[in-house]
């Protein structure tokens, strides 16, 4: 998760970049494009594109298709830190759904309620020093509230996935995902008569393969670490995603984090090193080879 965690911020540096000029929806095109074949090749070497539980596989297009949308809306107008803290809600919304709609065995200790808990104040010090004049905090509002609708669709897509552990191969999952998703935002676009009819500019390639490639192996990493292990501890882990946007902040769009997202950045990492090595119960994996 950890590793997935690194890709999906990646792609979301490279979507702001491509968002800069193409619509959230044509994005999503590319993005799945470039996913459609490497996530075949893939599936292809493990002989996995057979579905048992076809309908949670439907609502995990759906869900995850309605988090692309809102998470590359808001990447247009927020930065990666800021939107990484608004996300880190999401440990905390799977940590809540995963018992209610997985049974018993995923419920939380006390002690990983408490980091999670610290990881979030973590994220909300990094988002301090971005505090603005209200005018700009209006114009923020709705990449803002994007975002978190996108962090609740994410959630729940997340909890299908560690559904979907119990009988599907994750490599078929990722793929039919890819395949589903492009379906859906095609169907948008040409219903809108919006379909692109040719290439991009050829500037932003390099931006929308590296959406692709990035999103396509974070899927795998993250479908798999929801297979062998507990919904929410998986999900705690990807509080690492604050520290890597401001890292992204810094490395791409020149953006120096300031001493709070610094102290910000420290609880974060406090946080996950003490999930990685609290003792904890065995958990039997999800067999679904």
């Amino acid at each position: 998760m950890l590793l997935a965690t690194a890709c999906f911020t990646g792609m979301v540096a490279a979507v702001k970049i491509a968002r800069e000029e193409l619509p959230a929806l044509e994005v999503i095109i590319w993005r799945t494009g470039i996913s459609v074949p490497l996530a075949a090749l893939l599936a292809a070497r493990g002989r996995a594109f057979r579905l048992k539980a076809k309908r949670l596989v439907a609502l995990r297009i759906l869900l995850g298709t309605s988090a692309m949308v809102c998470f590359f809306h808001s990447a247009e107008g927020l930065g990666l830190a800021e939107l990484s803290v608004i996300s880190r809600l999401q440990p905390v919304l799977v940590a809540v759904l995963a018992p209610l709609l997985l049974g018993r065995g995923e419920r939380s200790g006390g002690h990983l309620v408490g980091l999670l808990a610290a990881g979030l104040a973590g994220t909300l010090l990094i988002f301090v020093p971005d505090l603005r004049a209200p005018e700009s905090l209006r114009a923020l509002l709705p990449f803002a509230l994007a975002a978190l609708g996108g962090t609740v669709f994410s959630a729940a897509a997340h909890v299908t996935v560690r559904r979907l552990g119990a009988t599907e191969n994750p490599r078929a999952v990722v793929f039919w995902f890819q395949v589903g998703a492009f379906s859906l935002a095609a169907g948008v676009l040409a219903a809108k008569g919006a379909l692109p009819t040719g290439l991009p500019a050829p500037h932003l390639w390099m931006p929308l393969a590296t959406v692709g490639l990035l999103a396509t192996l974070g899927q795998m990493l993250m479908t798999e670490a929801y297979r062998v292990a507990r919904a929410s501890r998986v999900a705690a882990m990807s509080y690492a995603a604050p520290v890597l946007g401001m890292l992204g902040d810094v490395l791409v769009f020149g953006k120096a984090p300031t001493m709070w997202a610094a102290l910000g950045a420290a609880v974060v990492i406090a946080a996950g090193l003490l999930l990685v090595f609290a003792p904890r119960a065995q958990t039997t994996p999800v067999v679904s080879r």
